[in-house]
């Protein structure tokens, strides 16, 4: 799958979802479905942001890139660090290292080549 208007259309079809039934489901316009669909608009962050939300199972690395496979694996989900003292410890660390010590900076994604990825959440 070469373009994001590809993956849409094969993420649709594996769902089952017609245009008006995604643009529903996203809350959005039938006609930014139409227009993704087309290549005529490339995705928003605010798009990826209710895409991901609502569809939770959808590998983020292949909706963007093209990579891997369209829906997470349950194994892979296991790996995921949320709410971890050990990954907090981590965030922490890391942030005191890069001298970032802001309040608002609450937590680190890692994202891996094989596209899973760890979210690291600070103490507080």
């Amino acid at each position: 799958m070469n373009d994001f208007a590809d993956r849409l259309k094969e993420f649709m079809r594996l769902k089952k979802l017609t245009s008006s039934e995604l643009a529903s489901l996203l809350n959005i316009q039938r006609s930014s479905i139409s227009h993704l669909l087309s290549g005529r608009n490339k995705p928003s962050y605010d798009f990826f942001n209710k895409f991901l939300e609502k569809f939770p199972d959808v590998n983020p690395y292949w909706l963007i890139t093209g990579k891997g496979e369209p829906f997470e694996n349950q194994k892979k989900k296991e790996n995921k660090i949320y709410d971890d003292p050990e990954g907090a410890s981590i965030v922490d660390s890391y942030l005191t290292s890069l001298h970032l010590t802001e309040p608002e900076v609450s937590e680190l994604i890692k994202i891996f080549d094989d596209g899973t990825f760890k979210i690291l959440k600070r103490r507080r």
